[in-house]
C-alpha cells in the first residue's frame, strides 16, 4: 500500500477532484479496517462519493461482462458524468 503515501497526491494535482461510486467507497471502507490510511483517504475533501443512477448498466456489466460491482459502478458513473478519463486497477 506504499502508493497511498507516495502517489495519491498526484491524483489531486492532475484532476483536482476524483469521483468514486458508493460500491468502491464501501470496498475501501472495509479495507480501512485493516489499514487506517485508507480511512484517511476517504476523508479527503477532493474525493467525492457519488452513486451511479444507471443500475441497469451496472447489472449488465456484472452479468454479461463479468466485472465486479466496483468496476461496473465506476464505468457507469464515468459515462453519466461524461468523464474524460477513468481509472480502474
Amino acid at each position: 500500500m506504499g502508493w497511498l503515501a507516495g502517489y495519491l497526491g498526484l491524483l489531486e494535482q492532475l484532476y483536482g477532484r476524483v469521483l468514486i461510486p458508493w460500491g468502491v467507497w464501501h470496498e475501501l471502507q472495509r479495507g480501512g479496517e485493516d489499514d487506517p490510511r485508507i480511512t484517511e483517504v476517504l476523508g479527503l475533501d477532493w474525493i467525492e462519493v457519488r452513486q451511479s443512477t444507471n443500475q441497469q448498466l451496472v447489472n449488465v456489466l456484472q452479468t454479461e461482462r463479468h466485472l465486479d460491482r466496483g468496476e461496473s459502478e465506476v464505468i457507469a458513473l464515468a459515462l453519466e458524468v461524461n468523464a474524460e478519463e477513468l481509472l480502474i486497477d
